[in-house]
């Protein structure tokens, strides 16, 4: 390589620091799909979760089994109850929590080593004609999201703090600890011990990126009461009340017709072409490897960004017998021989 060029790619080197890395694009991942041919429960699955030993776990078998998946392998296990098992939740300490519905909704525990527990819903009436599920928050309580909305405190009973009466279910909490629930038509916003409820959607979020609401027309920010439109979904899409946020911001939504969607940036891209059978995401989870898993009634889906990306079209022809390939400090790639150098 030539004096000139070296010193170039030396100057290159140098360069300032600049935030300058493109954002992922849906089609970049690599998706897996695992169906009742590989092993996985032919039911529509639901409640995707993930214990601390790395397990992904998720309702099965119509709510009456469980499944854990190990990446490899599905063993399912029999539900603790007489009827269906409604929903589960992982804590923190590595246990699942368990909602079942017979005559009447009863809650267990699953620890590691020990035989599931039930656990009273004391002061708590979920009423059996609407959706249920239990919840762990960013510190490790409990909450019970039924007909009210209520929180295990340590002596074991709950506290209640307010009724639901729509049929949607979905909970979210921002920074600050302040817990909103929504059942599609309101939202309740939970602060210490104190609710307050207001007119709104489904809900989602995380306290890292805050509150965000949806319907099936558009995805929203919510903030001091008021929602901002982040995007609109496309012609023919429509979302549902599954989402959530990855750690770099993007939303990933559940839609009726296409799969799963990102969105980022106001950017949306859905996963399935029209013709795909089984388009409606019937849950969607992230878990601690930043991996997005979505279910659906095709299967059990997982995206996760690859260990290398496709480049953009360089600048100019890439140099015949390249001697150097180059990453500078503004994430730009140069690529050069003993004649000439090209970057993207």
């Amino acid at each position: 390589m030539s004096r000139l060029l070296l010193a170039a790619l030396i100057a290159i080197a140098a360069a300032p620091a600049a935030a300058n890395t493109p954002d992922w694009s849906l089609r970049e991942y690599v998706q897996t799909t695992w169906t009742h041919r590989n092993g996985q429960p032919l039911a529509p699955l639901g409640s995707l979760t993930q214990t601390t030993d790395g397990y992904l776990w998720f309702v099965s078998d119509r709510g009456r089994g469980f499944t854990r998946f190990d990446g490899v392998q599905f063993s399912t296990f029999a539900v603790p109850c007489d009827d269906t098992l409604h929903a589960i939740a992982a804590d923190r300490a590595g246990g699942l929590w368990m909602l079942c519905r017979d005559e009447e909704f009863k809650l267990f525990r699953r620890q590691v080593g020990r035989p599931i527990t039930r656990v009273p819903l004391t002061n708590v009436s979920l009423g059996l004609g609407q959706p249920a599920f239990p919840w762990v928050d960013s510190k490790g309580r409990l909450w019970v999201i039924g007909d009210v909305i209520a929180r295990h405190q340590p002596d074991g009973r709950f506290d209640a703090f307010a009724g639901l009466t729509g049929r949607g279910r979905t909970v979210a909490e921002d920074a600050s600890g302040v817990v909103s629930v929504s059942d599609g038509q309101n939202v309740v916003r939970i602060d210490a011990d104190t609710a307050e409820s207001t007119t709104g959607m489904h809900v989602f979020g995380n306290p890292v990126f805050g509150v965000h609401s949806g319907d099936a027309n558009g995805i929203y920010r919510l903030a001091g009461g008021a929602f901002s439109l982040l995007a609109r979904a496309p012609t023919g899409t429509s979302f549902n009340s599954q989402a959530t946020i990855d750690s770099s911001g993007a939303i990933w939504a559940g839609t009726e017709q296409h799969g799963i969607a990102r969105i980022k940036n106001g950017r949306v891209e859905t996963a399935l072409s029209p013709q795909v059978v089984g388009g409606a995401v019937s849950d969607v989870f992230i878990d601690r490897e930043d991996d997005i898993w979505a279910a659906n009634a095709a299967g059990l889906h997982r995206y996760r960004k690859p260990h290398a990306r496709l480049l953009p079209s360089l600048g100019g022809h890439v140099p015949s017998k390249p001697l150097m390939v180059w990453v500078d400090r503004q994430n730009d790639v140069w690529v050069g021989n003993s004649e000439r150098v090209v970057h993207t």
